[in-house]
């Protein structure tokens, strides 16, 4: 028999009569669904039932679990060895390893199969950026060892999405003239399971968020510096973050798809390590480490009592090791960590670290979220601040060095026509995207995109430029897809896409490799002749038609396919 098109045979309106959860199932154990003609006289009606049942379902490149390994990149950021300490195998995370990594940044993690395939893959730039932080901030130059100071700042804590049935985890560092050394390799299966941290029991609450943690963006929230006593203060500043990412895109176009946790952990004393400003007083501070949780502190405090003139507003945490094995509890995607302390201080290599206390707490979060999520580089330039190691650490979407030739820009496609370059940032061309210069933090001769955006400013009321936009969502969808579950389901004789909602999509049919007409997406199933049946192979290709996004748009594809047999009793 021929194979029949899309739009032959098909039935006049019809009574879906359905089944869920195996009900009525095929010898395959996927649901059947059978479909009668609903006529003017039903008690006539001679038309033989028709069955419908998936043969085969399949979604590749959809986010699959993976396991938590915890690593320690030694050497002083430098990546001279590579140690494993354990595993976590209670939590899963959940990783979309379709999606294209970013292979400039100076360390990178695979993981291959029993064959030695590729199985996925991810490259990090925080260990360099931590190691330039504290080598330009002159520490060195005046005979101080910031690393014999603080040896925990030395050595950079990661984890790694071991994905379940792998086999080989593999760490390399990439050198600037491209060559690479393996820092060490080490089969999954041997790597022993993490011990339980003395927080092993932290209570875990959903903030805001119902979406499957495979399919949503999670967002766990830890404080560090608060005592038991405080721990109903950190549940109260730990629900302001929320509310910013329903305003400002684009967080608030896919807010359904993110979920907020809260994990309180008491500290031991109240409070952040050198706290203490020479600008402001501070209430409660202390110039001195205290004990909490997660070791916050502002190290470049360090520098500014030994007369340094140097910006010390950055505050991150010295137990890395302790602020993971907490985050774990909770499926992760990104750690937020408020800190209780009423200096201005906010950071985001290691994870968003924000001081409690800002009067734009939100609005910090989103802008320092857009370093440790979104790769974002800063768009401002300080006094005092220093150049965070961009050189060394490329591919920022939002920055960069002055480029003679246009086609170099990184944000090419949303340059405006006829924009003079560089861009004067005199107010003329506030709505423009061009080159306006100054951005890096202390990165003089450096250019960004808009005059104001959130990764400039986060008390002028900006919004994200729309590089930043573009390179958010593009994270995004390292995380989830556009599609949910199997990507495609029944309705009567027609297979629906399985998307979420609010998302504008464009979809592309196939049946059995040639291109199909489908009604506003959906597709309507060929009916065969009484007593026979026809088994057809489809593809669906789905995109997010976000026009947010103008620069490599082939990563909001994806693809569902299935074969489906389609079955009509005899009269």
């Amino acid at each position: 028999m021929p194979r029949l098109s899309a739009r032959m045979l098909l039935l006049g309106p019809l009574i879906f009569l359905g089944c869920e959860d195996g009900e009525n199932s095929s010898e395959s154990g996927l649901p059947q669904f059978t479909i009668i003609e609903d006529t003017a006289e039903p008690d006539s009606s001679e038309s033989p039932p028709i069955t419908v049942e998936w043969l085969e379902r399949s979604r590749p490149g959809r986010p699959v679990p993976a396991q938590v390994v915890f690593a320690r990149l030694e050497g002083k950021g430098l990546g001279d060895g590579v140690r494993v300490e354990g595993m976590i195998r209670d939590t899963l995370t959940y990783i979309d390893i379709d999606e294209a990594d970013p292979d400039a940044f100076p360390f990178r993690t695979t993981l291959l199969d029993g064959e030695g395939a590729v199985v996925w893959s991810e490259s990090i730039r925080e260990p360099i950026q931590v190691r330039e932080f504290l080598a330009n901030a002159g520490l060195v130059e005046m005979g101080i060892n910031p690393y014999g100071i603080v040896p925990e700042v030395g050595d950079f804590i990661f984890k790694i999405p071991a994905l379940l049935d792998t086999g080989l985890l593999r760490f390399e560092r990439f050198d600037l003239d491209g060559s690479s050394t393996v820092l060490g390799e080490f089969p999954l299966d041997e790597i022993p399971e993490m011990p339980q941290p003395d927080f092993a029991g932290a209570p875990v609450t959903t903030i805001v968020g119902k979406t499957p943690p495979e399919e949503a963006l999670d967002v766990v929230i830890l404080g560090d510096g608060y005592t038991e006593a405080e721990l109903g203060l950190f549940k109260a500043h730990a629900g302001k973050i929320s509310t910013q990412f329903t305003k400002i895109a684009p967080y608030a176009d896919y807010f359904s798809r993110i979920n907020f946790y809260r994990i309180d952990v008491p500290s031991a004393e109240s409070g952040a390590s050198y706290d203490c400003s020479d600008k402001e007083e501070i209430e409660d501070c202390v110039d001195d480490f205290r004990d909490t949780a997660f070791g916050s502190v502002f190290p470049l405090r360090l520098g500014v009592l030994l007369g340094m003139e140097v910006s010390d507003r950055a505050i991150f945490q010295l137990k890395q090791w302790s602020l993971l094995q907490a985050a774990a509890l909770a499926p992760y995607d990104e750690v937020v960590v408020l800190v209780n302390t009423r200096k201005f201080g906010a950071f985001g290599i290691y994870n968003s670290s924000v001081g409690a206390y800002l009067e734009n707490l939100s609005r910090v979060t989103v802008h320092e979220m857009g370093h440790s999520f979104a790769l974002l580089g800063d768009e401002y330039i300080v006094e005092g601040d220093i150049c965070q190691g961009y050189e060394l650490t490329p591919d920022y979407p939002n920055i960069t060095p002055w480029q003679e030739n246009p086609e170099n820009i990184p944000w090419r496609e949303w340059l405006t026509p006829n924009v003079p370059l560089p861009t004067p940032a005199d107010g003329t061309y506030s709505e423009a995207v061009g080159m306006f210069k100054g951005a890096g933090a202390g990165c003089l001769d450096y250019y960004r995109p808009t005059e104001d955006c959130l990764m400039r400013s986060t008390s002028s009321g900006a919004p994200l430029c729309p590089i930043c936009v573009e390179q958010t969502i593009r994270q995004f969808y390292r995380v989830f897809d556009v599609m949910k579950g199997e990507g495609m389901r029944l309705e009567g004789n027609t297979v629906v896409p399985d998307t979420f909602e609010g998302v504008d999509v464009e979809v592309a049919w196939s049946i059995d490799g040639e291109a199909a007409e489908a009604e506003e997406g959906i597709l309507s199933l060929p009916v065969p002749e009484p007593g026979a049946s026809i088994e057809l192979d489809l593809q669906l290709r789905v995109r997010d038609r976000t026009p947010k996004v103008r620069t490599g748009k082939e990563f909001l594809w994806e693809e569902a396919t299935a074969r489906v047999r389609i079955s009509r009793a005899a009269p």
